[in-house]
């Protein structure tokens, strides 16, 4: 799905503050641990914080489903485990302000057509256009695809539907397309008086 290089989670038995940690949460922890890292890989840019994170949701699910007194192994726990991960996350990613590039993007490479080598310098530029005037929404989504995820693990981790996060996302980049198609055909501004260019 994304790349070999993985950040390290050390499965703990017990949270910072002495707490035992949920089976349940430990073993979904591990289950969800590669989607976690390309996700804090789209997101961040790399994995390096996704470890921390982890840590501090699995103590959070743990101390959440033993407040509702829930069973072990009867709770969707690595649903709720990658919620509590993409919310965490995301805050994190607000507080370091961070704007990372988004890499290869062949499916919006697809919205520009192929040329001579200054019609691809001038698609590049194009699509940088493009990725910069993305709402933050469909920039994650771009992300998460150059990620290598599924629609509909992507509509998973947004919450909503596969058809409504493609849908959005391409009409989006549409309508910026045509917005910087028009842009780029208006002429360009004149000075009302020209200067006096006579000796």
């Amino acid at each position: 799905m994304c790349g070999n290089h993985r950040a390290l989670f050390w499965d703990q038995s017990i949270d910072r503050d002495g707490r035992v940690i949920r089976a349940d949460v430990r073993r979904s922890a591990q289950e969800v641990w590669s989607k976690a890292c390309c996700l804090a890989g789209s997101v961040l840019g790399d994995s390096a914080d996704a470890a921390e994170i982890m840590e501090s949701c699995v103590a959070r699910v743990s101390r959440y489903l033993d407040r509702r007194n829930a069973a072990p192994f009867t709770q969707h726990t690595a649903a709720l485990l990658l919620v509590a991960f993409r919310n965490q996350l995301y805050s994190h990613a607000a507080k370091l302000g961070r704007t990372k590039p988004v890499g290869h993007a062949t499916e919006v490479a697809e919205c520009v057509h192929d040329g001579a080598w200054h019609e691809r310098v001038d698609r590049q530029l194009e699509l940088i256009d493009l990725v910069r005037q993305l709402s933050k929404r469909n920039l994650i989504i771009l992300r998460l695809r150059n990620a290598g995820y599924e629609w509909k693990e992507v509509a998973m981790l947004l919450g909503t539907t596969a058809a409504n996060a493609k849908n959005g996302f391409w009409r989006e980049l549409l309508q910026l397309k045509s917005k910087i198609a028009n842009v780029a055909a208006k002429p360009a501004s004149r000075s009302p008086n020209p200067p006096n260019m006579a000796a």
